[in-house]
């Protein structure tokens, strides 16, 4: 059957994975039973091995008494246990990019020098479609006759097999170390761009041109460095030439705010000018994409535009931007998740 949220075969069958470990609820305690009465009885301790190093598996399966078949059966297992009791279940959280979020970090950004911060995937902005095709099983046996028949496909009802995902995803950083746009201002220009989060998609970027992949969105404030400044206020005309050179090997315009897309690995690609911080109390990040048809007059091709006002925490609030990217048309369909 069914539960009230539509998920099927949720109790027997196989024993289901899940990712928490085998460790006992909170106030649970081990309980004593006894058996029988009087000379014959006996005192059954129910010790439960918990071992946080084991899976939890639940629902009990095909191999045990009906009894067993229930929602709180769980039971532990070894993580390279395999056996044909045992299986998973595809699914996903609720909210919008929160899995995959933590893979993109762990597989994409973990081990780059711009790697350091830690994450806050809960705050995940994210657009996503899931495909999928009809499931079907294999008939090969025909129980009438008794005899083997050619294999045919049967559609399974409720049953479908996922043929891909996409994505595009900005996960923040766990807190920007600053308390205002102007202390983030004078941080990031004497120092590095300050890293906002984690940006990774599955469809090319037609403007910024970016390909498929993942990468580092931070914030530079405007201004000069201070050792610049200084350089340039010495009369030693070389002096003053090594700054401009030093000015100039950059990707961004001092002059003003700027987001500087890097690399997984770190190496700064583009910079998108005239792009503010608001210092403000924190909101859910919001992905909207409008379809934008071509006009010869005014040079502009058909394309998606998305815009993207993102979010990271900060010491007391948040800080919140904007990004505007477009991409090829059609590409944001209604499939998607938004």
């Amino acid at each position: 059957g069914a539960t009230e949220e539509g998920v099927l075969d949720i109790l027997g069958n196989v024993w289901e994975w899940t990712s928490s470990p085998f460790e006992a609820y909170p106030r649970h305690k081990n309980k004593t039973l006894t058996l029988k009465k009087g000379r014959n009885s006996r005192r059954l301790d129910l010790l439960v091995p918990f071992d946080a190093n084991s899976k939890v598996t639940m629902g009990g399966s095909f191999t045990n008494p009906y009894q067993a078949a229930r929602i709180p059966t769980r039971r532990g297992a070894e993580k390279d246990q395999s056996t044909n009791a045992l299986g998973f279940r595809c699914a996903a959280s609720t909210r919008r990019g929160l899995d995959i979020s933590r893979w993109v970090v762990d597989d994409d950004i973990r081990g780059s020098k711009q790697s350091e911060e830690g994450y806050q995937y809960e705050l995940t902005a994210a657009l996503d479609k899931w495909t999928w095709r009809q499931g079907t099983a294999k008939e090969t046996w025909d129980r009438e006759v008794g005899s083997q028949m050619e294999d045919a496909e049967n559609p399974l009802e409720a049953y479908s097999v996922i043929t891909g995902y996409d994505y595009i995803l900005f996960t923040p950083v766990a807190n920007v170390l600053a308390s205002s746009v102007k202390e983030l201002q004078k941080k990031t220009v004497d120092g590095e761009p300050e890293q906002l989060g984690v940006f990774s998609t599955t469809v090319p970027i037609m403007d910024p041109p970016l390909a498929a992949g993942s990468y580092i969105i931070a914030w530079r404030g405007d201004g000069i460095p201070r050792k610049n400044r200084d350089d340039k206020d010495d009369e030693d005309s070389e002096s003053e030439a090594q700054a401009d050179e030093e000015d100039e090997a950059t990707i961004w315009d001092p002059k003003v705010q700027n987001i500087v897309i890097y690399s997984a690995d770190g190496e700064p690609l583009v910079a998108l000018p005239d792009i503010p911080l608001k210092y403000e109390r924190l909101r859910d990040g919001e992905i909207t994409v409008e379809s934008v048809p071509a006009n010869e007059k005014k040079g502009v091709v058909a394309h998606d535009a998305m815009r993207m006002v993102l979010a990271t925490t900060a010491e007391r609030r948040s800080f919140h931007f904007e990004l505007n990217f477009k991409l090829a048309p059609g590409t944001i369909s209604e499939s998607w998740r938004k």
